[in-house]
């Protein structure tokens, strides 16, 4: 974008200093003109010296007339270039804006992309551990269900042996015990 500014001013400048330098030579023509006129008009007399007047005289207009002509020109030509530098601005512009809009939204997939992994990666991972953790907790559920078994079984057998033993045979009082925990298991009193 600088480029193009850079290389208008550039032309821009040239056809400055040209169209200045057209228009010094003139000036400086018109006035040779208007010198030797005045020279020739002293030195010619009559109607020859008003002849040459007057030839000096259309030169000298006929050069402001072309001076003149060159100017509109210059003045027309650096307007096309001015519009068209604008026009390439735009192009240039838009093309940009493009380009920062592609690569916008590529980094926005890429960003969904990783985020949706990461999100991924984290979900699997507390998958793991939820199971990993109701693993112990069934593994811990089991042992003390199985320590209460055992202690209560103890507990009954030294009660058996204290209370009952002597007057219920132990076979039966084996199965009335097991029954009576199968019971208690199936009512929830061992849920931990």
């Amino acid at each position: 974008m600088f480029g193009c500014s850079y290389e208008y001013d550039n032309k821009r400048t040239k056809h400055h200093r040209e169209a200045a330098q057209l228009l010094e030579k003139t000036m400086l023509a018109s006035q040779h003109l208007l010198g030797e006129a005045k020279a020739t008009n002293e030195n010619l007399e009559g109607n020859f010296d008003k002849v040459l007047q007057m030839i000096a005289q259309k030169q000298i207009q006929s050069l402001n007339t072309e001076a003149a002509v060159l100017k509109k020109g210059y003045e027309e030509k650096v307007g096309r270039m001015e519009s068209t530098i604008d026009q390439n601005t735009q192009q240039m512009i838009k093309g940009a804006e493009g380009t920062l809009e592609k690569q916008l939204a590529t980094f926005t997939q890429t960003l969904m992309d990783h985020t949706s992994k990461s999100e991924q990666m984290v979900t699997e991972k507390t998958k793991e551990m939820l199971e990993e953790v109701e693993e112990e907790v069934a593994k811990y559920k089991s042992d003390k269900i199985a320590k209460v078994d055992k202690t209560i079984l103890e507990l009954i057998q030294k009660t058996y042996k204290d209370i009952l033993g002597k007057s219920i045979p132990p076979n039966i009082h084996q199965e009335l015990i097991l029954e009576a925990l199968e019971k208690t298991k199936k009512d929830g009193m061992f849920d931990i």
